[in-house]
């Protein structure tokens, strides 16, 4: 049932993309190293290790349909079994449409566990719709967006994010970005790694689990792209995350290639 399900939602993405015409597909790829993984407020590799993410992203032209792939690798640390099997691929595939100064996204999220012992299984794979609604032209750029997780044995987890952000150009076309999220998270009990010595002791959980404050810069190289960014994420849950506060940061080359 949660296959055919899964198979509805994307043969609609994918249908739904059919309505404007392919005039060309554009390809993005996208090298990032970042000292933590931060996910919803969880430290993903509780600061044990750096992350390595290469990312895969095929875009339709105008259609407003979207592809993308890419994976969590720590780069230190290998030798420890439980990072090791931490290593997460994942991938989306969404579909983008402008409604007036509105801007919408609908899309099926999918992560997966490759090294997990069982794998594919319901315990080393994740399924989530997600939505988006934003207004680009407003102060702030706000965003609206709700993750509704599809496996029933997390008892339907349930993420929503107000976005907020601003872009400013500085010398050339170098830009410098100003972002701030905050999460709400509604989630079972076996949703997130157990960093803190706290028993799982409840069967579900609504709070705010991460607000996170960005500065970035993005500076062109020819064809190329160099992003950099500082993230301070507080996570009010300390469940989520013992230490309740991370600064972190990233480093991305990206290149786009535009289709024929």
């Amino acid at each position: 049932m949660r296959q055919h399900l899964y198979g509805k939602v994307a043969a609609l993405l994918l249908f739904s993309g059919c309505f404007a015409p392919v005039a060309r597909a554009d390809v993005t790829l996208e090298a990032t190293v970042s000292s933590d993984y931060i996910f919803r407020g969880i430290n993903m590799y509780n600061s044990l290790s750096p992350v390595f993410t290469p990312s895969f992203t095929w875009t339709a032209g105008h259609s407003g349909l979207e592809i993308s792939t890419w994976a969590y690798l720590a780069m230190t640390n290998r030798s420890n079994d439980w990072i090791d099997k931490a290593d997460e691929v994942d991938a989306t595939v969404s579909y983008v449409r402008d409604f007036g100064a509105w801007q919408g996204c609908l899309g099926l999220y999918h992560l997966s566990l490759p090294k997990q012992a069982g794998w594919p299984s319901t315990k080393t794979t994740v399924s989530e719709l997600f939505a988006e609604l934003g207004r680009p032209d407003w102060p702030g750029m706000p965003v609206v967006a709700v993750n509704y997780e599809l496996d029933t044995w997390k008892n339907h987890d349930t993420y929503f994010q107000l976005r907020l952000g601003h872009e400013l150009p500085l010398e050339g076309k170098t830009l410098l970005f100003l972002g701030s999220s905050i999460g709400f998270w509604s989630y079972g009990y076996d949703s997130v790694p157990n960093f803190t010595d706290v028993p799982f002791n409840w069967t579900r959980r609504e709070r705010i689990t991460d607000v996170n404050f960005e500065v970035a810069t993005t500076v062109p190289l020819g064809s190329f792209a160099l992003m950099s960014s500082i993230v301070m994420t507080l996570s009010p849950d300390k469940v989520i995350n013992a230490n309740q506060m991370v600064v972190w940061g990233s480093l991305k080359v990206s290149r786009a290639i535009p289709g024929r």
